[in-house]
């Protein structure tokens, strides 16, 4: 996949090259992606097949080719194309091992009856014969067969002029394929580890950037529009990504992480200002009832009462919601909700 998309920017900047050739790349590409994902292959799963070499990345690889000129290089090439053309579909495989064993079930019946004679019997070993040459070779069973379109000899010419350098250079390629992939899941688990402690913070959750939870914050919405796009453009990346995809991941992390950066600056700004009186006021007693449940040295017996001051109070958030989910987060608070829950929900 990497030497492909080598190539196929190559065909885009290079002036010799044609159209076709450049779609005769992405048909290659899409088939062996197609093979890929009816195989399901996973992105931390190793292959135990090989799949079939089509003609343009053969000819991409071929050690030979850069040392051949004029018509060699066009034996080379024609030599390639042939030997990369679609195999022989399964159906006609089955075809001819039917009619061979019909063949020996009949032939070997004459023979019993005693009608046979040296041709039934030669007929017989060409019969075993076919049946051999049907028989796929141990190699063959371990390779998924893919039917590549074929390519004409003037594209695969033009393929064979493409800077070689440039389109074999799969390792250098692969490392930042693997690079960038990473990258995005980095970013990814930054947002969260950011938002857990944010969460984590008592102060910052109830009185410093309560804003954060406001979804009609234009900032914040931008930020989740943007976390939300870079979720699931990561879930669809794996080593068979085309750069354009892996780019365009990448780019969605950053612009998730800059929205982050602005909506944490613009919420620590805004603190509780912009919310009505009886908002800022639930806020200021949330906080100092969940630093109570949080807090060791608060009894046990106090905590039901707590918890339910709490749930009383949380429905004034319209602007900035929250949940007892949420703040559960907090080990010691969590141990304490489960402590004082129904055992019904206890056991869930």
């Amino acid at each position: 996949m990497a030497a492909l998309d080598m190539a196929a920017l190559c065909a885009t900047k290079s002036l010799t090259s044609q159209p076709s050739l450049f779609e005769a790349i992405v048909r290659e590409k899409d088939k062996v992606r197609r093979a890929l994902k009816n195989h399901s292959y996973r992105v931390d799963e190793t292959p135990n097949k090989d799949i079939a070499t089509g003609p343009v990345l053969a000819i991409l690889l071929d050690p030979v080719i850069g040392s051949l000129t004029g018509e060699q290089r066009d034996a080379r090439l024609r030599q390639i194309i042939e030997q990369t053309r679609p195999l022989r579909p399964r159906y006609l495989r089955g075809v001819q091992v039917l009619v061979t064993l019909m063949g020996v079930l009949v032939i070997g019946a004459m023979f019993l009856t005693g009608g046979a004679s040296p041709v039934f019997v030669m007929g017989i070993i060409g019969m075993v014969l076919m049946l051999w040459a049907a028989t796929p070779d141990r190699h063959a069973l371990n390779i998924i067969s893919v039917n590549y379109p074929t390519i004409s000899l003037a594209q695969a010419q033009h393929l064979a002029e493409l800077p070689s350098a440039a389109v074999t250079d799969v390792s250098g390629m692969l490392a930042d394929h693997s690079r960038d992939i990473a990258e995005v899941h980095a970013a990814i688990a930054e947002l969260d580890r950011e938002w857990l402690e944010y969460q984590l913070d008592l102060h910052d959750w109830w009185l410093a950037k309560p804003q954060l939870r406001n979804d009609n914050d234009p900032a914040v919405k931008e930020f989740r529009d943007a976390q939300y796009e870079l979720r699931e453009l990561a879930q669809n990346l794996s080593t068979t990504s085309t750069g354009e995809q892996v780019s365009t991941a990448l780019a969605a992390a950053r612009r998730a992480l800059k929205a982050w950066g602005a909506a944490n600056t613009r919420a620590l700004a805004l603190g509780v200002t912009g919310l009505g009186a009886s908002e800022e006021a639930a806020l200021h007693t949330l906080y100092g009832l969940a630093s109570q449940l949080n807090d060791p040295h608060t009894p046990e017996a106090q905590c039901p009462q707590i918890v339910n001051h709490i749930t009383r109070i949380m429905p004034k958030l319209v602007t900035v919601p929250c949940t007892l989910a949420d703040i559960a987060v907090l080990p010691a608070i969590e141990r304490r909700l489960k402590a004082i829950a129904p055992p019904d929900d206890r056991r869930a």
